[in-house]
């Protein structure tokens, strides 16, 4: 794992990317220092929790899609704080980062990796950065209630 604090080249992450998985590398970000992280094996292997319960390994025993429910329900409250308290949005956005970070972590999503990692690119430009992707409020609503109902239609059939 390096930290970055200065530009890295492009050679340099290809060699990290080759040394892991192939095709690409894993960095996480903090923002407020300006340094990245970057070939670890996890996303998360310098955060510090805010979910700690669930990183200790709750959270891989959630389906799929309860975990990207989960996530979108955080990516909901970073919205609504969005225009009315910054802090409240950027900690709400922190937490959805941390449980993606999560779910790329987990096994059984391994085949899901690029989608989940294209995911946190987008996420990160729209709350971050230029909004390259030209997300909206709408359009994460849109991505995230489809796993909320189809987790909420799932948990009802398996009680039922």
């Amino acid at each position: 794992m390096k930290i970055v604090r200065e530009k890295i080249s492009i050679k340099e992450l290809k060699k990290m990317a080759e040394e892991m998985f192939g095709d690409l590398v894993k960095a996480v970000v903090d923002v407020e220092r300006k340094i990245m992280a970057i070939g670890g094996e996890l996303h998360s292997d310098e955060v510090n929790y805010q979910h700690k319960e669930l990183a200790q390994g709750r959270w891989f025993q959630l389906p799929f899609l309860e975990q990207m429910a989960n996530i979108g329900s955080e990516v909901e409250r970073a919205i609504i704080w969005q225009g009315k308290n910054r802090k409240y949005s950027q900690k709400a956005i922190e937490r959805a980062l941390e449980l993606l970070d999560l779910t790329i972590a987990d096994e059984k999503n391994r085949r899901r990796l690029k989608e989940l990692t294209r995911l946190r690119e987008a996420l990160v430009d729209y709350f971050y950065f230029d909004n390259q992707f030209s997300s909206s409020a709408t359009s994460w609503r849109k991505y995230f209630f489809a796993f909320a109902y189809a987790a909420r239609k799932n948990n009802k059939i398996l009680t039922d």
